[in-house]
């Protein structure tokens, strides 16, 4: 059996960035797919005159707000669960800030980014609970392919993706599926289920709201399977300070220090790894 997750990205002008999707396998992605084409005419038209689904466009008008429980029915009939990962560049740019390395330049282009900051985040964190907490949903014995809507920063992570696997673990590295692929979402449909998952746990985690995901609550209307297994993460601001001060410290020289100004921490008396990081919810 191949498990596939099909992520997709939502934002906000405050800074706020969330990736999420669903997973689930192959063979309820073929099907989810027939029944998702056949519900399309109710979503909206694309740029090139076909239907298609995009929260956002659906969210603009009540009567096209009533068509999206239909969409929400089929996601639920199919897949085995929900994942999302929230960042803030506030949080980071805070986070950034309480960093003191001494004698020391630190470079921060990767934290300038936050779709790269939740890719990071998603996928360590989800590879990691797969050893514990997501064993009994997700079969150790099954690797989980992650497919991404099309971005420019897709060039960045295919690059990094050979450095990245080959710093894991070797428990993680087996877990790990094929490499990550950036595909449309009129070609793949389930990238549009997780553009419905994407607006959605932005608007939650902007309200503070999440626990309104494990009950599938959408205000208007709520799901029928309820509840069925959900992984959520959000990057704090403490969590943002503990992760840089890790990579300052591993890519220092020896002898070379950082500290969080907020704390007498010192990078190298971290623990690492510590799990989870931020709230975290998951139901079975």
């Amino acid at each position: 059996m191949v498990f596939q997750a099909f992520i997709d990205d939502s934002k906000d002008e405050d800074g706020t960035f969330v990736l999420a999707g669903h997973i689930a396998p192959a063979e309820s992605w073929a099907k989810f797919a027939r029944d998702w084409e056949r519900m399309l005419p109710h979503g909206t038209l694309a740029p090139n005159g076909t239907y298609h689904f995009k929260m956002n466009e659906m969210a603009w008008l009540p009567e096209r707000m009533a068509r999206v429980p239909g969409f929400f029915r089929i996601i639920e009939e199919h897949v085995t669960m929900s994942v999302s990962c929230a960042v803030n560049m506030r949080e980071i740019e805070n986070a950034k800030k309480r960093i003191w390395a001494p004698c020391a330049t630190i470079d921060w282009t990767f934290l300038s980014n936050p779709y790269l900051v939740a890719w990071r985040l998603l996928l360590d964190t989800f590879h990691h609970d797969r050893l514990g907490l997501l064993a009994n949903i997700l079969p150790l014995s099954e690797k989980v392919d992650f497919i991404f809507d099309r971005q420019t920063e897709q060039k960045y992570v295919l690059a990094a993706w050979d450095a990245y696997l080959a710093n894991r673990s070797v428990e993680i590295k087996a877990l790990m599926g094929a490499t990550p692929r950036f595909e449309d979402d009129q070609d793949f449909l389930p990238l549009q289920a997780a553009d419905f998952w994407a607006w959605w746990s932005r608007k939650w985690h902007v309200e503070g709201t999440q626990e309104k995901a494990d009950r599938c609550d959408f205000g208007t209307f709520k799901g029928i399977r309820h509840p069925y297994p959900k992984l959520a993460l959000h990057l704090t601001e403490d969590d943002a300070v503990r992760i840089l001060l890790e990579m300052t410290v591993t890519n220092f020289k020896p002898g070379y220090r950082a500290y969080d100004l907020q704390s007498p921490t010192l990078a190298e008396d971290l623990l690492r790894p510590q799990w989870p990081l931020g709230p975290l919810l998951c139901r079975s």
